[in-house]
């Protein structure tokens, strides 16, 4: 149904181009009679203001309309009836219109898809004046040679070429006035309306101050022209005024050409400076309307941000009260499992079976590893949480103390610390910076146990917005595609048969290292080693 709503609209749409067309042609034809005759050192200037009909058809609805205008309006027969005394030469303004048409056309339609300059009015207005030269200098005398017509014996048989160059100028230069008038008319909303148009922004004032500068512009010639007359030529302004000549009329005309031009040229510029400051406005409106929502989806957010951060809080209480009495009760029982397996042990240790005695010994270490998890999983909460106490410390100290406690609490183990760069003194929690360092240097020793000799490498790197430390050893190392793993908590890469452990040290010394504002990494290659990576920002760091 929209469908043929909107084809019955094209068709009606169509049908009024084409009538409006018509009529408008037959207007301009009655125009060629009103036509202003003005002679000029011997030459007979015709202003046919009507042909701004056709054109102005041509410039709003394209090539067709203008042809409906010019040609079955009866426009095109307004050489012959002007200028009577060419004949046959009048077959060249005739055969220029129908070109000028044609070219303006051309343009309507490439403007649509471009707006390149090529397609201008005015580039395109060029175009036309060349070819109607060439045609008044190569077709003209050749027309002329066929006069005089059956319809006009008194025509001109023969033309000198000065009087073609004469004719060719006097020809382009009136219709490329007249394509300016018909450009600047067409900013008139009321013409626009009837063309049915879009009415630009800017536009509503476009009809007063046309009329002003035409107005102004004719004024000012007039004013001008009496001047010359009443006290230069000492002629009675009266008479002048009422009988005008032929001087005088043309002056006036020319006058509202140009005027009428340069009112087009205004209304061009006031249009782009009014849509400009109209454009401005709404997005002036629009950035503070902007403005507005941003403040309110601020407070929301803001609001929001408070709402989550009290129910945040409280869940963290709530889940600390939790861990720590899942913590006791969980050790409760297992300690009192571990304690009665010792007292079976103790009491009955010669009337049970060794098999029996190995599942009770089994039972209490079992015991004793899930106290241990419990406590450490208990001690990564703590620290995850608890405020840094920060302070300069001087870190190649601290990593040769917990190397010689590592070294006392595995005696009978070879090992080497190596240290490598200028150690800084750095701004961190020493503390739970021990903490990170014991965990590190736990896993070199623990994951070495295998090698003749523990062999540990510590390194600094000065740059310039951090310290970059590495901890190397020549452990079993892993495999790089498990790499993620290793950071996070309870996960393992070796079975604790094979080394002691509850996977919690490195995801302990990465929530340390980011609470200081820094990161951590790490590599590793089988059988060859692992690497950890610690930067830490230099100063006192962004403490989170």
């Amino acid at each position: 149904m929209n469908f043929e709503g909107s084809q019955l609209t094209v068709k009606n749409n169509e049908t009024y181009k084409y009538l409006l067309s018509f009529i408008l042609g037959i207007v301009a034809c009655i125009g060629i009679f009103l036509a202003i005759k003005i002679e000029f050192n011997g030459f007979n200037i015709n202003f046919v203001f009507s042909l701004t009909i056709p054109l102005i058809v041509t410039l709003s609805w394209g090539l067709k309309y203008g042809y409906v205008a010019s040609l079955f309006g009866l426009m095109f027969t307004y050489p012959f009836m002007l200028g009577i005394h060419n004949g046959w030469g009048s077959l060249v303004p005739t055969i220029s219109l129908f070109i000028l048409i044609l070219i303006q056309g051309y343009g309507f339609e490439m403007r649509k898809k471009s707006k390149s300059f090529r397609y201008n009015i005015y580039f395109l207005q060029l175009i036309f004046i060349i070819i109607k030269m060439l045609m008044y200098f190569i077709l003209y005398p050749i027309l002329i040679y066929f006069n005089p017509p059956i319809w006009y014996p008194g025509a001109y048989t023969e033309v000198n070429m000065n009087v073609v160059a004469i004719f060719a100028l006097k020809g382009v230069v009136l219709d490329t006035i007249m394509i300016a008038l018909s450009d600047a008319l067409l900013l008139i909303p009321g013409i626009r309306r009837i063309f049915r148009l879009e009415i630009r922004k800017g536009s509503q004032y476009n009809t007063l101050v046309m009329g002003g500068i035409i107005l102004g512009g004719v004024l000012f010639s007039l004013m001008m022209l009496w001047l010359q007359y009443y006290i230069i030529d000492k002629q009675d302004p009266i008479a002048w005024l009422l009988r005008p000549d032929d001087q005088t009329k043309l002056i006036i005309i020319l006058s509202v050409i140009i005027f009428i031009i340069l009112g087009g040229i205004t209304l061009r510029f006031l249009e782009k400076n009014i849509e400009a400051r109209e454009s401005l406005e709404l997005k002036n409106l629009e950035y503070e309307k902007a403005i507005i929502k941003i403040d309110k989806l601020n407070n929301d957010l803001e609001e929001k941000v408070m709402a989550r951060t009290k129910d945040l809080n409280l869940a963290i209480k709530e889940l600390e009260e939790f861990t720590s009495i899942v913590s006791h009760d969980l050790k409760a029982p297992l300690r009192a499992i571990e304690g009665y397996s010792r007292l079976i042990v103790e009491d009955d240790q010669d009337n049970l079976k060794e098999e029996s005695l190995k599942y009770i010994n089994k039972v209490q270490e079992n015991s004793q590893d899930l106290i241990k998890l419990i406590d450490k999983l208990l001690d990564y909460s703590k620290k995850s949480k608890k405020e840094l106490e920060i302070k300069k410390i001087d870190l190649k100290k601290l990593v040769n103390d917990v190397y010689e406690q590592f070294k006392v609490a595995y005696p009978n183990r070879r090992s080497r610390l190596i240290l490598e760069g200028d150690f800084p003194a750095i701004d961190v929690d020493e503390l739970l910076f021990k903490e990170a360092i014991q965990n590190i240097l736990s896993n070199c020793f623990k994951f070495t146990q295998k090698k003749d000799e523990t062999i540990i490498k510590v390194s600094v790197v000065d740059n310039v917005d951090d310290y970059l430390f590495v901890f190397a050893d020549n452990g079993v190392g892993f495999n790089m595609k498990y790499r993620d793993k290793l950071f996070k908590i309870f996960q393992r890469l070796h079975k604790s048969t094979a080394f002691e452990g509850a996977g919690i040290g490195l995801s302990l010394v990465k929530k340390i290292i980011e609470n200081h504002g820094g990161q951590v990494d790490i590599i590793g290659e089988i059988n060859k080693g692992t690497k950890v990576f610690i930067s830490l920002p230099k100063g006192d760091g962004e403490i989170v």
